[in-house]
This record gives structure tokens, sequence and C-alpha cells, in this order.
């Protein structure tokens, strides 16, 4: 899910927040289990308005037993074919301009691999602090996990890394010991 603005700028026929929010609510009342992921938070502008409502709106509808945050992020290929890529125009390259390399730089089968480009480690942190504040009014027991992100941010916002509640996990996970619990 996301922000109404972004699915209408970046994700273009995509379902309506809204429809994707109906969906869900009708999952839930059919008894299934829910995970939200609010992936990627776009800072456009306005975004703090934008998502503190999107957030409030999810939790007006659903009971979600976990939601994952994630920020934009893009594989390094995409990264550097950006400009001559068919794209949603103009609106990405801000966004663009200041993403480097989520991690440093590895050799995996002798290949230098940088991982995906992505926002800072301050810029992420502000995000998620946010979305996490925003959370919390709402639903303050709700399992939150960050989306391929370092630990460092996970314990700058101020969640436990070793207790991993992403969405894509079916239980907890212990990262440390990296054994499903």
């Amino acid at each position: 899910m996301n922000a109404p603005s972004v699915p209408r700028q970046f994700e273009i026929g995509a379902p309506s927040f809204e429809r994707r929010l109906q969906a869900a609510q009708r999952v839930q009342a059919a008894g299934y289990p829910v995970r939200v992921r609010l992936d990627p938070i776009v800072p456009v502008e306005g975004w703090r308005e934008e998502y503190a409502e999107t957030i409030g709106r999810i939790f007006e509808v659903l009971e979600p037993e976990r939601i994952t945050l994630g920020t934009l992020r893009f594989e390094p290929g995409f990264f550097r074919a950006r400009k001559s890529l068919l794209t949603t125009g103009d609106a990405l390259e801000p966004f663009l301009a200041g993403m480097a390399p989520m991690f440093e730089p590895q050799v995996f089968g002798g290949k230098r691999k940088v991982g995906k480009y992505s926002f800072t480690e301050e810029e992420w942190v502000e995000i998620f602090s946010f979305a996490l504040g925003e959370t919390g009014k709402h639903a303050p027991d709700v399992n939150v996990a960050l989306c391929k992100e370092s630990a460092a941010v996970w314990e700058q916002v101020g969640l436990n890394l070793s207790r991993c509640a992403c969405v894509c996990q079916v239980g907890e996970v212990d990262i440390v010991g990296g054994a499903g619990v």
C-alpha cells in the first residue's frame, strides 16, 4: 500500500490505495490474517501529512498483525539506465539525484555488487521514525519491521533487528541465530 498520491504519480495502472485497502478489508473479514506493507514511502511534497492520513486510514479499516515499512530503492541496473527508460516523467528524478548504494560494495562470485540504491541513512531514519510514530498512535503493539535496511537504521529508530517481524516471514526470526522461532 502507499499514500494515495504515490500510485497516481509512479504506479501507473496499479490499484488505488482505497482499492487495495478494501481488498485487505475483505481478506480480513474472511478470517485471514492481514499484513500491511507500506512501501515505498516516497517523501513527496506534503509527505508527512499524507502518510499520517494513510496510516490512520489503514488502522481505521484494518487490524494488521504486521506492518513493514520501506523506502524508495532501485536495483543498480535501473538506477544506471534511469534516464533512458520509459518512466512517469521527471517526477522521479529529484528523488534519485541524491541516492547512493545502500550498503558497502561486496564481492560475490568474483563480481563487485553494490546492492540497491536508496536515500541516505539520515533520510531513512527520518522517514521511518515518522512512520513508526504515526503507527504507534493507532496500534502501539503491532509488529513493525523495516524492509532491506541496515542494522544501524533499525537501531536508530528503536526497533530490535534480532526479532525481525518482516511481512515476508511466517514467524518471528532470530536474525542473529538465523533460526525461525
